[in-house]
C-alpha cells in the first residue's frame, strides 16, 4: 500500500519548518519514510506555505499530463446528475485515473473539476 500526503518539513528538533511538500509513503519494505512526490520530487519548488497549496501544485502537474483518450468500452458519464453514455474522456497516465465523459461534457474544463488532489492511499 502506498499513502500520498502534504506534509511539513521537519526540523532537526522535531518541529515544523512550515514547508510543505506533497509526499509518497509505502507501508512495505524496509523503508517507510515519506518521500517527496510529484510535481514537489521534479524539483519545480522549494516547497509549499500550506497543506493546501501543495496538492494544488501536484493537481496543476497532473492536469498538464492529462491525455484525451478514446476508450474501447461504454462507460457512464462521470459528471454528477448526468446519465448519458460516454466512449471518450480522458486519462492521467501513471496514476491509473480515467475520467469517462459524454460528448457534452468532454472538455479540459470539465476534467478540471473533478481532478482532486488530496490525501489517498492504494496499492
Amino acid at each position: 500500500m502506498w499513502h500520498k500526503v502534504a506534509l511539513e518539513r521537519v526540523g532537526p528538533d522535531g518541529k515544523g519548518r512550515g514547508i510543505w511538500d506533497y509526499t509518497i509513503s509505502w507501508d512495505s519494505g524496509d523503508d517507510h519514510q515519506p518521500r517527496k512526490y510529484g510535481a514537489c520530487a521534479l524539483g519545480e519548488c522549494d516547497g509549499h506555505p500550506s497543506a493546501r497549496e501543495a496538492c494544488e501544485h501536484e493537481r496543476q502537474r497532473l492536469l498538464k499530463t492529462a491525455k484525451s483518450v478514446d476508450f474501447s468500452n461504454w462507460g457512464n458519464c462521470y459528471v454528477r446528475g448526468c446519465d448519458s453514455p460516454a466512449k471518450r474522456g480522458w486519462e492521467i497516465p501513471g496514476e491509473r485515473w480515467t475520467f469517462h465523459f459524454c460528448d457534452k461534457h468532454n472538455t479540459k474544463e470539465t476534467l478540471e473539476a473533478y481532478v482532486d488532489v488530496e490525501e489517498s492511499w492504494g496499492s
